[in-house]
């Protein structure tokens, strides 16, 4: 069975929009009281580059980047509660919330329309209740929502026969989400905080 989730020139389009956290990093790292911060971001950055470099289902990469995303919105949302006037502080974490919702989102959407025909492809039988695609479904799920029998036979039903044909759109389409709404979203609001206070 492979692996790799998303072929690594598709997903070096997340590895580019990624350098936007090492910018960050060292413009915290130059800045009064940002040095914990700095070195979290330049972590985050590294983090993120090990990971999209060879999208896997299971690696370490994945589980310390994962780590390292929690590590930064906490920090930060500490670190911006004191820096930040109020309602600045609001629209931060309103971006940091979208981020995550679109992350989430996204995932899912990847999961139940790529991830999961490629399951029933690769095992060559067409239903998610036979007990190896729902052990391999479990193995790759990741964090997206769980669905109940009655929507995953819908997927399957209409869904399948149109991502099957263009998987390579849908692979580029959850690449560029991510990279606007998490990497370049969320790096550009925190260089915004980092020049401006």
């Amino acid at each position: 069975m492979n692996d790799i989730l998303i072929p690594p020139e598709i997903t070096r389009i997340c590895c580019v929009s990624g350098h936007i956290f090492l910018l960050a990093g060292i413009l915290f790292l130059c800045k009064n009281g940002g040095f914990i911060f700095g070195c979290l971001l330049i972590l985050l950055y590294i983090t993120t580059i090990l990971l999209w470099k060879c999208l896997a289902v299971d690696t370490f990469y994945r589980t310390v980047d994962r780590f390292m995303v929690f590590a930064v919105t906490v920090y930060s949302a500490v670190y911006f509660y004191a820096l930040l006037p109020f309602y600045i502080y609001i629209q931060y974490l309103c971006v940091f919330i979208v981020a995550g919702s679109l992350f989430y989102a996204n995932e899912t959407w990847y999961f139940y329309c790529i991830e999961q025909p490629k399951i029933w492809e690769e095992y060559g039988e067409h239903t998610y209740l036979h007990p190896l695609i729902k052990m391999e479904t479990e193995k790759r799920r990741g964090v997206v929502l769980r669905l109940d029998d009655k929507t995953q036979q819908l997927i399957q039903k209409y869904l399948y026969p149109i991502i099957s044909h263009n998987r390579i759109n849908g692979y580029y389409m959850n690449v560029c989400i991510h990279a606007i709404f998490v990497h370049l979203l969320v790096g550009i609001s925190i260089i915004y905080v980092g020049v401006y206070y």
